[in-house]
């Protein structure tokens, strides 16, 4: 017998009396008290610690910004469910999400 096997035997005898699972309580908070203001300060420090690069801009200045920072790329792909106007700047081909091209690592 191999050690998988073996690993796998105690993992299935372990296992054999279906414990209950327990009921897990979901008593999350779901709000913060914060202003919209705030919950976005929060959130850049949290990214910055990260080392990410972080630019607030408001709604008007999104569109502007995303296709600044997709200005050298030939293209990019796009997840089901982003606002289209979002990347009416941007000048590189949008592969959506389901499209027929697939993606693959440089």
């Amino acid at each position: 017998m191999s050690a998988r096997d073996d690993i796998l035997d105690r993992l299935r005898s372990a296992l054999r009396d279906h414990p209950a699972v327990p009921e897990i309580p979901r008593t999350y908070r779901e709000e913060s008290g914060m202003s919209a203001g705030e919950r976005i300060e929060l959130l850049v420090d949290r990214l910055l610690d990260y080392k990410a690069g972080v630019t607030v801009v408001d709604e008007a200045g999104l569109a502007p910004r995303i296709a600044e920072l997709l200005r050298d790329a030939a293209s990019y792909a796009v997840p089901a469910g982003i606002d289209g106007a979002w990347l009416a700047d941007a000048d590189a081909r949008a592969l959506a999400a389901g499209a027929p091209t697939p993606l693959r690592l440089r």
